[in-house]
């Protein structure tokens, strides 16, 4: 695969641009480049090194829950195109990983429950997935430690090796005449016939942009406010337990199998998460090695975490970044189940630049996310403003601490909020603490070391540097 480096690229056109190259991005760059288009692929990092390759990635239609939510939100008729679009996604995925390299293997993926009430919410939902042609089945065997009340199974799932197949995916995109181009990122796009892209490495032409980034990084179309982010967090170790790939729906918990490069078990789990910029990481990472020690006996050897992005109403939100342009393009919203989902969003997206018809409405971006679901719409900006007023109070009531490494916190000096933190080499950072997307106040994120805002998950390493949208400035150093 070939790796640049802000390779200049001003002055130069493409059918399509694609920015960011995670399983949407890298799935939009392979489909359009075997049509015969001429594509350019941007990576703000190294390909796999963003979401997508943090994900611990069951690639499967079983998604929780989301299936009922979305026939409540949409109806039966829009749970079922959804349902036919995590097929074809997973279909896609599976077709591609048994020629890649990336450890891929097919397994059950269950969905299950330990406390009574949880049940029946399963038992509807095998019965709705039934009726729209999903492959679910009550089973009593849930290949875990501990009694369930209920299990559903879906046969023939997929696990990977997300960074491995991405790459191999990117590769399969360059050999067919993709331009692939990492370290470069996307700053701005004007509106046009053509559009123009500007990036780290010049001014470039499109007829088509796809903005693949996890999160937009344009604010038009307003998508910060129609999704929420939430930080999960998950471990990997050694157990001498099997254990299969499943899903509490009660309580979040979910597990996964590996083996590691000296073939010995590997359990990988992952918790339930919070709002970015709310709750408390390090008590949830704790809770997750509990959990995970309790039932697994795992030795644990690593910890990590992910950002993942939720509608209100369940589909994510896959087309125009707003109503009054037709040429640029999003997907966002995948909620932690993004692998199937996201390979059919990337088919989506082709369909619209190539003009044909799209296939499921139900995942249309210029959906009213608010109409579908209002009380959840309503709460997630409510939650926003609140952020934003009650950090601004708790900022006057503050005095400063001595930092060790490791911590930071929000000061004022005069009437200037100041973010501050000791790195873990022990350099303070003194920043203007306004995030730079909308201005709210971000917070220190002890169990990640980073500066998180609440409002709308904007996340920055401690020295400011962006990691995570709708944010795409650092934030502003400032004078010790």
């Amino acid at each position: 695969m070939p790796r640049t480096e802000n390779q200049e690229l001003h002055g130069s056109s493409y059918d399509v641009v694609v920015a960011g190259a995670g399983i949407v991005g890298a799935t939009t760059a392979q489909l359009l480049a075997r049509r015969g288009l001429s594509v350019l692929l941007l990576d703000a990092g190294v390909v796999g090194t963003g979401v997508s390759g943090q994900a611990t990635v069951k690639v499967t239609v079983g998604d929780g829950l989301r299936l009922r939510q979305i026939a409540r939100s949409a109806g039966e008729a829009g749970a079922g195109q959804y349902a036919d679009a995590v097929r074809t996604g997973l279909l896609n995925v599976a077709e591609h990983a048994v020629t890649f390299d990336c450890g891929a293997v097919f397994a059950p993926h269950d969905l299950w429950t330990t406390t009574p009430d949880g049940v029946a919410e399963l038992r509807q939902l095998a019965g709705l997935a039934q009726r729209l042609g999903l492959d679910a089945r009550e089973v009593h065997d849930a290949s875990l430690p501990f009694p369930v009340a209920a299990t559903v199974r879906y046969d023939d799932q997929l696990l990977l090796d997300p960074v491995r197949y991405l790459r191999a995916l990117v590769a399969a995109a360059a050999a067919l005449g993709a331009h692939v181009h990492e370290f470069t990122t996307v700053h701005a796009v004007t509106e046009g016939e053509p559009n123009l892209v500007r990036t780290s490495a010049g001014d470039v032409a499109a007829r088509h942009v796809v903005i693949a980034t996890h999160i937009p990084v344009l604010d038009r179309g307003l998508t910060f406010a129609r999704v929420q982010q939430r930080r999960h967090y998950a471990l990997a170790g050694h157990s001498e337990i099997a254990v299969g790939a499943g899903y509490d729906v009660s309580h979040g918990w979910s597990t996964r199998p590996d083996v590691d490069d000296d073939g010995r078990r590997v359990v990988i789990a992952v918790g339930p998460g919070h709002a970015t910029g709310h709750g408390n990481g390090t008590a949830q990472q704790h809770r997750l090695r509990v959990w995970a020690e309790r039932n697994f006996d795992v030795d644990v050897t690593h910890q990590w975490s992910t950002q993942d992005a939720f509608t209100p109403d369940g589909p994510p939100l896959v087309g125009p970044l707003h109503p009054f342009c037709d040429t640029v393009l999003m997907a966002t919203g995948f909620g932690a189940w993004g692998w199937a989902a996201g390979a059919a969003a990337a088919e989506e997206l082709c369909r619209r630049i190539v003009g044909e018809q799209r296939r499921w409405p139900v995942l249309d971006s210029r959906r009213s996310v608010l109409r579908r679901a209002p009380l959840a719409t309503a709460r997630l900006n409510v939650d926003a403003a609140v952020s934003l007023v009650v950090d601004a109070a708790r900022l006057f009531t503050r005095r400063g601490t001595a930092l060790s490494p490791g911590q930071g916190e929000v000061r004022r000096d005069g009437m200037v909020p100041v973010a501050v933190c000791r790195d873990r080499e022990g350099v303070e950072h003194r920043l203007d603490a306004r995030c730079t997307h909308l201005r709210c106040l971000v917070r220190w994120n002890d169990a990640e070391e980073s500066w998180d805002c609440p409002c709308h998950g904007s996340r920055f390493a401690p020295d400011g540097t962006v990691r995570h949208g709708p944010a795409h400035r650092p934030l502003r150093p400032l004078d010790g």
